[in-house]
């Protein structure tokens, strides 16, 4: 890449409803090790993107050798070469390496909304909020009525009653 250092990052590659089983070499009865949805990929980049500096700044990680970030980003990259490794994933399947693409990156672009709510969902907490609050003020009036009809009844029942058991003079 023509500098003394470089920035590798490990990622999770999005492989869209495609399904990766690797061969374990061993029994055709067993299976071996499942990729679903995703698969690890490695980014080796010349200078980490100032989004991703500033992160690691942040967290008071700019110096470190290694740091974990989970970031959604979107990368421009070529395929440089298969290569593999050792897994923890791997060795519960009878070990042997792990293997995946080595990409050399261009570009990379924060995919993170930058919005506090990105998805909207405090609208629909004030929604569930008002709704549960007339939700509460329609059973207090329901009780309010249902009590004032209860009432009505149970005294022109006890006049009815009164009438009914008056004893003749």
């Amino acid at each position: 890449m023509g500098a003394d250092h470089y920035y590798q990052v490990d990622a999770m590659g999005d492989l869209g409803n495609v399904k990766v089983q690797i061969d374990s070499g061993r029994d055709a009865t067993e299976d071996g090790p499942v990729f679903q949805n995703r698969y690890p990929i490695s980014l080796v980049y010349k200078t980490l993107p100032t989004f991703l500096q500033n992160k690691l700044r942040d967290q008071g990680k700019s110096e470190a050798i290694v740091a974990d970030l989970t970031v959604l980003v979107a990368t421009d990259a070529f395929f440089f070469r298969l290569w593999s490794y050792p897994t923890a994933y791997m060795q519960r399947f009878g070990g042997g390496d792990q293997f995946g693409p080595l990409l050399i990156g261009a570009d990379m672009i924060n995919r993170e909304s930058t919005e506090a709510d990105p998805v909207g969902v405090g609208i629909f907490g004030w929604f569930a909020a008002v709704a549960v609050g007339v939700g509460m003020l329609a059973i207090l009036v329901w009780n309010i009525v249902i009590a004032r009809r209860d009432r009505q009844v149970q005294r022109r029942r006890k006049e009815r009653e009164a009438d009914e058991l008056r004893f003749p003079q």
